[in-house]
């Protein structure tokens, strides 16, 4: 985000702040100095999350309280489904330290992954037709494909009905607030030398190489 002729991390924090940050935690493991990076990385934690907060959940969930006011409220579901995305590829990329989810093989094994965490229902098979008709679909050309529909009317992940594979963005949504939720619990109790604390730090650190 760049605003007042600087970037910032997160709403409050600058990227050269965070980048400080790292070069603290870096440190004080170098010097073993347990007490200073436990501090810093329980820094880096809370400006982690209150980053994705901030720019995914809160702007969704901003957008929901007007649902009931709009003549179409399905006129939104393509936005949040983008965030959900990124969201499901973000989710991936923590907690396996990676850049992207290339990095993994292909980008469908972040939904793979974690579709089957939202519903156990998911197959592979549905995760790739997810994946596909959806994802894909969205965020090259702006549509999905034509046996993959979004919906309001039912709440579900992503199941067949009839000739479709439907999913409703919004209860998607609502299941990665839980998972993130799972997770940042998770995460409160590792520290730095935890694998866990070390692919979150990896994640954080390809970020902050990517704003100047």
């Amino acid at each position: 985000m760049f605003t007042s002729n600087k970037t910032w991390f997160c709403r409050g924090l600058e990227t050269e702040k965070a980048k400080e940050i790292v070069d603290k935690l870096n440190d004080a493991i170098d010097d073993g100095n347990h007490a200073e990076a436990t501090e810093r990385f329980n820094q880096l934690k809370k400006y982690m999350r209150k980053r994705i907060n901030d720019n995914y959940f809160s702007p969704v969930e901003r957008i929901n309280v007007t649902l009931h006011k709009l003549e179409v409220p399905e006129n939104t579901a393509f936005i949040t489904m983008s965030i959900c995305c990124i969201l499901i590829e973000l989710y991936f990329e923590m907690v396996n330290g990676y850049d992207k989810s290339q990095d993994s093989g292909c980008v469908a094994n972040a939904y793979r992954a974690v579709l089957p965490l939202l519903d156990s229902n998911i197959s592979k098979s549905m995760a790739d037709i997810f994946y596909k008709g959806i994802r894909c679909r969205i965020l090259h050309q702006a549509q999905t494909k034509k046996n993959t529909a979004l919906t309001y009317e039912i709440e579900l992940i992503f199941e067949k009905n009839g000739p479709y594979y439907l999913s409703n963005p919004n209860t998607v949504f609502e299941n990665l607030k839980d998972l993130y939720a799972d997770y940042w619990e998770m995460i409160s109790i590792k520290n730095y030398c935890d694998k866990e604390g070390k692919k979150l730090i990896a994640k954080l650190m390809y970020i902050l190489k990517q704003i100047e």
